[in-house]
């Protein structure tokens, strides 16, 4: 089993390095489900990190969530907005 700041450590690389996204640090809210049989976080940020922006820059961010094993540590997918759970392979 992994602790919860593990897997927002996980959720944070995952979606940095592998889907280039940007990573806000001050919108993580983390809770447990099951996800196809197994135990999972479920990490919700934003897909844009408002406090890089200028104060007069205007955008819309997207909601993002990152399904992370609570068993094996790794990201088993995300979602984007409500576009549906993306599974990794």
């Amino acid at each position: 089993m992994i602790t919860p700041q593990r897997a927002i450590d996980i959720a944070k690389d995952y979606s940095t390095r592998k889907k280039r996204l940007d990573w806000s640090e001050r919108n993580i809210f983390i809770e447990s489900q099951m996800i196809q049989g197994d135990p999972c976080y479920v990490i919700y940020t934003s897909d844009i990190d408002l406090t890089k922006l200028d104060w007069l820059d205007t955008v819309t961010t997207n909601s993002f969530h990152v399904y992370v094993s609570m068993v094996t540590g790794k990201c088993i997918g995300y979602e984007i907005g409500n576009r549906g759970i993306c599974f990794e392979r």
